[in-house]
């Protein structure tokens, strides 16, 4: 015997049950009437989405969940492509703003369906903003992967030209051959990290810190990107602080070497054969410091937003280089500076909390 409060499907009116099962749905749903200015049913959410607080009207389960006429009225109004019939149930994505003025992406889905003979609209209304920018996100991070594989592959195809070269020089080939070899590891990585770029960019990396010794980095940095420089005809000075100085960065090791390797590629590019690239170790008291700095100054067109996202003062670059130093320099808890001049050349510093 069932209990005294006890509630069985049959006992609920079934149009009760629909309007509270419609009001609750994640989803904008209305359905308009045959007039333009008819609006026979509306849930929260469909109000929610473009920026309205809801005023639900509750005298009888018939317009429990019916927005007021001055409401719909002016969301009609503010969203025309809503009264636009379409003429099958594909959906249509559409860029608008919210009430506020913040940005908002929708995706429209219309039914067609009749009900005592009257001709009615189903409108799914579904905001996919968030979800958009995401796909952007993560469009932008793969972006970033193949620019910075474009370089690890042009450092393979330098060295392998300098190998025909050192062909009878066996110390020197076997030197070159396990550059080559770093380097494709390298790369290997590197394709695996698309997931990682989009992270950072998303703010939802977990940055696990290591210590990390800035002679040895940049030394690697260095032999690696000797090939580009030997091929350019640039040369790649250092200048470190004494090895009997504690030199310990915190962080991570790669993200590091990337942000200094990206500097350091882009100093390379911007110089023509005979000129000189440095890269500078600076302790300071609570800090470390790596400055590279070539003779070259930035195009003022291009100063103000040099580590924006796709800003760059050559025609082949992608403009990312910096811009992914700035994002690792941030995750550090780091930042990053560049100074530019035509009588001073450009210098860009990186400059870390000591360990």
């Amino acid at each position: 015997m069932p209990d005294k409060g006890s509630v069985s499907l049959d006992s609920i009116a079934v149009p009760s049950l629909i309007d509270a099962i419609f009001y609750s749905m994640p989803d904008g749903i209305a359905v308009f009437g045959p007039t333009g200015e008819n609006t026979v049913y509306a849930n929260q959410a469909f109000c929610k989405i473009f920026g309205y607080e809801c005023e639900m009207v509750s005298e009888t389960y018939r317009n429990i969940s019916i927005l007021p006429h001055h409401i719909m009225g002016e969301i009609r109004e503010r969203y025309p492509f809503l009264d636009t019939q379409q003429t099958d149930e594909t959906p249509r994505y559409y860029e608008t703003t919210r009430r506020d003025g913040s940005p908002l992406e929708v995706r429209v889905t219309e039914t067609m369906f009749e009900s005592e003979g009257t001709p009615l609209r189903l409108i799914t209304v579904v905001d996919v903003t968030e979800q958009r920018r995401l796909e952007c996100s993560k469009k932008s991070a793969e972006r970033i992967i193949r620019h910075d594989l474009r370089d690890y592959i042009a450092s393979l195809a330098n060295a392998a030209e300098i190998m025909n070269a050192l062909h009878d020089d066996k110390p020197a080939s076997d030197e070159m051959l396990e550059y080559i070899r770093a380097t494709v590891v390298q790369t290997m990585d590197l394709m695996e990290s698309g997931q990682q770029a989009f992270l950072m960019e998303e703010g939802l990396y977990t940055l696990t810190p290591q210590p990390v010794e800035l002679h040895d980095m940049v030394h690697h940095i260095v032999r690696m990107l000797e090939p580009m420089a030997h091929n350019a005809g640039v040369a790649i000075e250092t200048e470190l602080p004494s090895l009997d100085e504690p030199a310990v960065l915190n962080g991570e090791r790669s993200l590091i070497a990337r942000a200094v390797a990206n500097l350091l590629r882009n100093a390379l590019e911007a110089e023509s054969s005979g000129a000189r690239v440095l890269i500078r170790g600076e302790i300071g008291e609570h800090d470390i410091t790596i400055k590279v700095h070539n003779p070259t100054a930035v195009a003022p067109a291009v100063r103000e937003r040099f580590f924006e996202k796709y800003v760059s003062s050559r025609n082949s670059g992608a403009g990312l280089g910096t811009y992914i130093a700035k994002l690792i320099m941030k995750l550090h808890g780091g930042s990053i500076a560049m100074h530019t001049s035509e009588d001073d050349g450009t210098t860009v510093a990186l400059t870390f909390p000591m360990q």
